[in-house]
């Protein structure tokens, strides 16, 4: 309902989260942030599944949020793709194993209608590894 979807006569049988995280910036400036998300496939072909990721809570604005997302399960890589008023982000996850993903980010300014991506304002890298 945040993201002003339809009612999903499924929803009950969807991938929804919680996800809470602390982030440190190289400057030393402490981010803390939850949300809810649930992802929403609409196509699922061979080994891709794409649909639309829907969050409760953006990174970008601090509003609800309805992005795109493909999932490639050959390559076990997430590519989640959000529009922003100033910018778009490309998000990409590869899972290595259950504990461990590599993390790739970059943001683009928002192009007009129908243009490439091609201005790059910002790119993220990480290892990111559970805490057991």
């Amino acid at each position: 309902m945040d993201n002003q979807q339809p009612d999903l006569p499924n929803i009950n049988d969807l991938c929804g989260y919680h996800l809470g995280f602390e982030t440190v910036s190289e400057k030393g400036e402490r981010v803390s942030q939850q949300l809810n998300m649930l992802f929403v496939p609409k196509v699922e072909e061979s080994m891709i599944i794409e649909g639309d990721y829907l969050r409760d809570r953006a990174y970008e604005e601090a509003k609800p949020k309805v992005a795109h997302f493909r999932f490639d399960t050959n390559k076990l890589e997430l590519l989640m793709t959000t529009y922003y008023t100033r910018v778009v982000s490309v998000d990409s996850i590869t899972l290595i194993n259950p504990n461990l993903r590599i993390r790739k980010i970059i943001n683009y300014q928002r192009p007009l209608e129908s243009e490439p991506l091609d201005k790059v304002v910002l790119v993220g890298f990480g290892v990111e590894q559970k805490a057991c």
